[in-house]
């Protein structure tokens, strides 16, 4: 459960090979983070990489 000092993003990327001659995509994935509040600042507390 997120609240006032925590919080969650996800994110999707795509990684590109040989982008000035002939593009290719070489993988994809995502991304899954959670953030603490901590003095007053967002801190990246746990990041979990999926790919395929």
């Amino acid at each position: 459960m997120m609240s006032e000092t925590t919080a969650r993003a996800d994110a999707v990327w795509t990684f590109y090979v040989d982008t000035a001659t002939s593009p290719e995509l070489s993988g994809v994935g995502s991304y899954a983070d959670e953030f603490e509040l901590e003095d007053g600042r967002w801190r990246l507390s746990r990041r979990v990489i999926s790919r395929g």
